[in-house]
């Protein structure tokens, strides 16, 4: 079982955001923009070890027809490859723990921030709705605040360094359609 926990002074405890246990799970946490904030965050903070916490949180993030799905799967497959533990075949298998979701659409207002639109809490595998009020926008927003404060432009352009580097090294032009060819899944 996968989780996500979001931890925050404004929380009596630790929030579960998603969670995947292939019964009834709940991924569909983070807009890849937030995703994106985090990972280049963790880079800087684990420099040696800065794939590990993308691919453990790759799972909680959903990639839409708004993201550059090419782009994004050769970052996911230089990850995976960078580690040099799997094979080419066992790789491609690991399409399946990324969400590629082109019809899966977030919703902004000024009292929740982003979430998903939906018609019943039951049709969607997300907590970030306001069908009901048990998820903490404010919490996560204030997260993401958090980082931006602490990220000046240098760092930003560090931690995108990096990434571009392990993807110029890692990673191979086929690559590219590695998510559209789940497109007729979704």
């Amino acid at each position: 079982m996968s989780t996500l926990q979001l931890f925050h002074p404004s929380l009596a405890t630790s929030f579960e955001l998603g969670w995947d246990d292939l019964s009834r799970w709940h991924p569909h946490v983070l807009r890849w923009e937030e995703f994106e904030k985090l990972y280049l965050f963790l880079t800087l903070r684990h420099p040696e070890q800065f794939v590990v916490p993308f691919l453990l949180m790759l799972r909680f993030a959903v990639v839409t027809r708004h993201e550059d799905a090419k782009a994004i799967a050769r970052k996911v497959k230089a990850a995976w490859r960078s580690l040099g533990l799997f094979s080419e075949e066992e790789i491609e298998q690991f399409d399946r723990m990324v969400w590629f979701k082109p019809h899966f659409e977030w919703t902004q207002d000024p009292v929740h921030g982003w979430y998903h639109a939906c018609d019943s809490p039951f049709d969607v595998y997300s907590m970030r709705h306001v069908c009901t009020d048990e998820f903490p926008f404010q919490a996560l927003a204030e997260v993401m605040q958090a980082i931006d404060r602490q990220m000046d432009e240098a760092s930003w352009k560090e931690a995108m360094a990096k990434w571009d580097a392990l993807v110029e090294t890692y990673s191979i032009d086929d690559d590219e359609n590695w998510l559209e060819r789940r497109q007729g899944e979704c």
